[in-house]
């Protein structure tokens, strides 16, 4: 409802929503408040031809916040500036000596957007929250089914891994020839070669009599490099130790025994 006075043929709509929030409602030009001047006024116009406090005020424009009382003081300077009004005459924004402001009736509209509770209740509100369930549902069961796929692709690599090493280790099985070993017990000495008719010339070459030390000795050979390895019990202990040689084929039999007197003792 908007009510004229004697003092002032200007009647201003304060609408805090808006960018401008103050409208002259006579020849319709309108006015920013800062956003400290607009709570201010918004305030007395809930309370219009009533006194406010300082305090209150202050509470509507700086929540929570600790100010000097000169910013209300200058909020109001603001305030009357764009309403047209002074504080000598103070024909819209009166100010009562030791309590606060008070707004003149009917000068200010405050004029803010109602929202219907009941139509959001009865139309909006299920509506939106019937859209916002269906939207997580869609991305749940989107999220799920890239995961699944995902998982399939993962599992499919590994399968595919899988298979290619199996392969490959049944082809080694079966094209790896299978090196048999031969096996003969001589003066306290395990002699371990190849088990065929070069092996046996091994074991006959190298049996012999060696250190007390020695326990086992396996015997190959390529056609370029002699291979030993003995197994030997260390002086005055239960510990065995093992000594890999290899030895040229220039190498005589006999020279490959001594080195084996010398280091496997």
């Amino acid at each position: 409802m908007i009510l004229m006075t004697k003092k002032s043929s200007n009647i201003w709509i304060l609408n805090p929503t808006l960018r401008r929030q103050l409208t002259n409602k006579n020849d319709g030009t309108s006015k920013k408040l800062h956003s400290t001047d607009c709570k201010i006024l918004e305030t007395l116009c809930k309370h219009k031809g009533r006194t406010v406090s300082k305090s209150a005020l202050t509470n509507a424009a700086w929540p929570g916040r600790v100010v000097s009382k000169a910013s209300l003081t200058q909020s109001i300077a603001h305030l009357r500036i764009a309403l047209g009004d002074n504080g000598r005459e103070q024909n819209i924004i009166k100010t009562v000596p030791k309590h606060g402001y008070s707004l003149v009736e009917d000068l200010v509209e405050i004029e803010i957007p109602i929202i219907n509770t009941q139509n959001n209740q009865s139309t909006d509100g299920p509506t939106t929250t019937q859209e916002l369930l269906k939207i997580e549902v869609k991305e749940q069961v989107f999220f799920l089914k890239h995961f699944q796929n995902f998982t399939l692709l993962v599992l499919s690599c590994l399968l595919l891994l899988s298979i290619s090493w199996l392969t490959q280790l049944i082809y080694y099985n079966s094209t790896t020839e299978r090196i048999e070993w031969g096996q003969r017990d001589y003066l306290g000495v395990t002699y371990f070669f190849t088990n065929n008719q070069n092996g046996e010339d091994h074991f006959k070459a190298f049996k012999g009599k060696y250190t007390n030390n020695l326990r086992m000795l396996y015997l190959s050979d390529n056609p370029e490099t002699f291979y030993i390895s003995c197994t030997y019990q260390l002086n005055r202990s239960h510990m065995r130790n093992t000594m890999n040689m290899s030895f040229s084929q220039k190498y005589s039999v006999e020279q490959m025994k001594e080195v084996i007197n010398e280091q496997c003792q």
